[in-house]
């Protein structure tokens, strides 16, 4: 039941990420060309859409059928889910004000946390030493650079 509640969560992203890319591409410069800009975003928009309809569909009734069997015992593990979901995306939204390292330490804290590390005060240290060193790798190895915050890092 929860695989299929859970592929209907990705049908429902299907459909918006489909709206959004149509939306785009419905704003692109028109063409004088048979295929402009645009034909190739269209056609994957409405193939996003199709599959996401699909998902929804098919697994709207696991969906139903776990909505009516959430119990309090599954509410604070709901609760955990959801913040675990908004701190994703707080880390989008902030990461190019404050940069790589500083949002994915705090990323990392707040997710081991969530998901029950009962190593409350090191976290943070292990978040930013796992963060600095992808920054490094990035950086030094691959030589490409994610965005830095006000600090330079």
């Amino acid at each position: 039941m929860t695989s299929g509640a859970a592929t209907m969560v990705v049908g429902v992203l299907l459909v918006a990420t489909s709206a959004i890319v149509f939306g785009d591409a419905i704003a692109l410069r028109p063409s004088s060309e048979p295929l402009g800009p645009a034909a190739f975003p269209l056609i994957i928009a409405v193939l996003l859409a199709l599959v996401g309809i699909a998902l929804v569909v098919s697994n709207r009734r696991s969906a139903l059928v776990l909505a009516r069997n959430i119990t309090r015992e599954g509410a604070p593990q709901l609760a955990r889910v959801l913040i675990l979901l908004g701190s994703i995306v707080v880390y989008a939204l902030v990461l190019p004000i404050a940069g790589f390292t500083v949002t994915s330490a705090l990323l990392f804290t707040v997710a081991a946390r969530l998901l029950g590390s009962t190593h409350r005060w090191r976290l943070p240290l292990y978040g930013i030493v796992i963060s600095g060193l992808i920054t490094l790798l990035f950086d030094r190895l691959i030589g490409l650079a994610l965005p830095a915050g006000p600090w330079g890092f």
